[in-house]
């Protein structure tokens, strides 16, 4: 009896619009008390995507965006789905890598994340942090498995994590990628996109290129 009154409990104790809202804040303030007493007081709040206003984001996704750890485990722990996609097929580990949130991409890694989950766009959490000129993020991704060459197509061009770095003339991205990359280290990357990196690489960035390209022992072009 006391499990069945549980459930109607749960069934019928919904929060509203405007206390979605508050949960939402709570998340990105990294407010644990506030967001620990929605969760206990509505049942599934910290799995359910609609449950976090605005936009219907799910709660996960909120705490990486900002790289909350505490909430990030609590919301793990409360049963909230670590490869979860947004509308736009992005997952947790794809808000952790743009904002070079590097403990979140450990804890979410260590967890179960898929490192090269693609969003609809087929844009990889390297790839994104790659885009967002974060190196470091994007060494743990790599050390974590991270596919450096996965492709993403935009206006019928091929954007790799290397070509993304290189049209921001991020220098260190692009050292990162080249020497911690085990398609780089192996040598056997795709050499057509390589050279559409180099291509269309601004000045810092196609000089990383050049300079680690010397010392390979196959030369692209």
């Amino acid at each position: 009896m006391d499990s069945f009154k549980k459930s109607l409990r749960q069934l019928f104790n919904r929060p509203s619009a405007e206390e979605r809202a508050r949960f939402a804040a709570a998340l990105a303030a990294n407010d644990i008390p506030a967001a620990e007493d929605f969760m206990t007081r509505y049942h599934g709040i910290g799995t359910d995507k609609t449950a976090a206003a605005p936009k219907g984001r799910y709660p996960l996704h909120i705490a990486a965006t900002h790289g909350h750890i505490g909430l990030i485990r609590r919301l793990i722990g409360a049963g909230a789905d670590i490869n979860a996609r947004e509308a736009n097929g992005e997952t947790a580990l794809h808000a952790a890598a743009r904002g070079g949130h590097d403990a979140a991409i450990i804890l979410l890694c260590k967890r179960g994340a898929v490192v090269d989950a693609a969003r609809r766009d087929g844009a990889t959490p390297l790839a994104v942090a790659a885009q967002n000129r974060r190196p470091a993020a994007a060494r743990l991704l790599l050390d974590y498995g991270a596919d450096a060459e996965m492709r993403a197509a935009h206006d019928l061009a091929v954007y790799t994590p290397l070509h993304r770095a290189a049209d921001n003339d991020d220098a260190a991205t692009v050292k990162t990628l080249l020497t911690h990359a085990d398609v780089f280290k192996r040598g056997n990357y795709n050499r057509f996109y390589f050279q559409r990196a180099l291509n269309g690489a601004k000045p810092q960035a196609r000089a990383a290129i050049r300079e680690w390209a010397a010392t390979q022992k196959h030369k692209p072009s």
